[in-house]
């Protein structure tokens, strides 16, 4: 949260008519620090604009060459992420490769922190870092509530540096308090659904009472020039503006979260 209003303060100072805009947005859809730990960190809006980002090469196509496009997409997609889980698992990780770069760098930080516990019983810990600026200072840790102030535990689902601290000091295993999502067990589980080779034309099923779609002329945009788009902007945007014009996005190629 205190991260939250330092940006806020920022942005203010910068462009104070940003006010009103952010005030048409409830800050559970635009805020991490406001959303309750339900999107693990992710702050596109929808999974569609992942897969936009995926297919932007293939969007010129017709609608039959789009399908087959996005259906051998999705089985390069899956074979990909299985063989990088695999990888993972043969070097004895537990987590994902996401999980375990965080881990990483926080371990890092929590070598700084002094700990003091409070109370042994229900792991009640103050936590006191190094001040840098507006940042730092004191954090308030409840274990067995995974809490802590600094709202990052709560936000990713995984143990902040401070959490990583109160570990160490007491000999606790900080393993069981990441959220099953990241290990890789339930990763594999999402990709172990299998494809089949697709058949050629005249071997498909015949679908005598297959229904007839057509277009309603009256819905199609007859004025010249590209509609203005009417969503917001997220960061996928924002990412091909500084990648540039040229750039070439011929599928997904992101580790596994």
């Amino acid at each position: 949260m205190a991260k939250s209003r330092l940006h806020w303060d920022t942005l203010m100072a910068i462009e104070p008519r940003a006010d009103e805009w952010f005030g048409e947005i409830n800050p559970i859809q635009s805020c991490l620090a406001y959303d309750g730990g339900k999107r693990f960190g992710i702050m596109t809006t929808n999974m569609a604009e992942s897969w936009n980002n995926a297919i932007k090469a293939s969007r010129k196509l017709p609608i039959t060459a789009l399908v087959t496009s996005l259906f051998y997409k999705v089985v390069t997609y899956f074979d990909q992420r299985r063989v990088e889980i695999e990888k993972q698992s043969l070097k004895g990780n537990e987590f994902t490769k996401h999980a375990n770069q965080m881990l990483s760098k926080w371990i890092k930080r929590a070598s700084g922190h002094h700990v003091k516990l409070f109370d042994r019983n229900t792991l009640v810990f103050e936590v006191i870092t190094m001040k840098h600026g507006q940042k730092g200072g004191n954090k308030q840790i409840v274990q067995h509530d995974r809490i802590c102030t600094c709202n990052k535990w709560q936000t990713y689902h995984i143990p902040c540096s401070h959490v990583l601290a109160c570990c160490a000091s007491v000999g606790l295993q900080y393993t069981s308090f990441i959220d099953n999502c990241y290990k890789l067990e339930n990763a594999r589980k999402v990709y172990v659904g299998h494809f089949q080779p697709i058949q050629k034309q005249s071997d498909w099923p015949l679908m005598i009472y297959f229904p007839l779609l057509m277009h309603d002329d009256e819905n199609i945009s007859r004025k010249l020039g590209r509609r203005k788009e009417t969503r917001y902007k997220n960061e996928m945007d924002y990412q091909a503006l500084r990648k540039g014009k040229n750039t070439s996005y011929d599928g997904a190629s992101s580790s596994v979260p």
